[in-house]
């Protein structure tokens, strides 16, 4: 019942605040920074992943490993951070399906997405056509 009363508070306070207010204060820490590197066109990599994800543990380390090879691409891992009603909500706002799931972007737009865990195979011939 709890749950259901926070999403319901987070709920109300989208609509007082008028949606973009309410999400800025709920993310501002994590989305102006993401905001400005896609805008900027710069080459953006975002891992979506929660802590109680089996898979996106295990993509953790391929992950950590694949970024140091890019130094040119700017990495975030995102959401492992978050409670899980924020999690929700950020994964709704990014239409993340499944996790863990990494978000491509080059030049202000998508480029590629991928859903599962992923091979660094998979993920260097992702990042290099990015």
């Amino acid at each position: 019942m709890l749950k259901r009363r926070n999403i319901f508070i987070i709920l109300v306070l989208f609509i007082l605040l008028g949606g973009v207010t309410a999400w800025n204060f709920l993310f501002k820490d994590i989305d102006v920074k993401i905001k400005n590197d896609i805008q900027s066109g710069k080459s953006v990599v975002l891992l979506f992943s929660a802590k109680w994800c089996g898979s996106c543990e295990k993509q953790k380390p391929i992950y950590e490993k694949i970024k140091n090879e890019f130094p040119e691409i700017h990495f975030y891992l995102v959401g492992s951070e978050l409670n899980k009603i924020k999690q929700k909500l950020l994964f709704k706002y990014y239409n993340i399906k499944g996790l863990p799931t990494f978000v491509i972007f080059k030049d202000a737009k998508e480029q590629t997405r991928l859903i599962g865990l992923q091979t660094e195979e998979k993920l260097r011939e992702a990042f290099l056509n990015k």
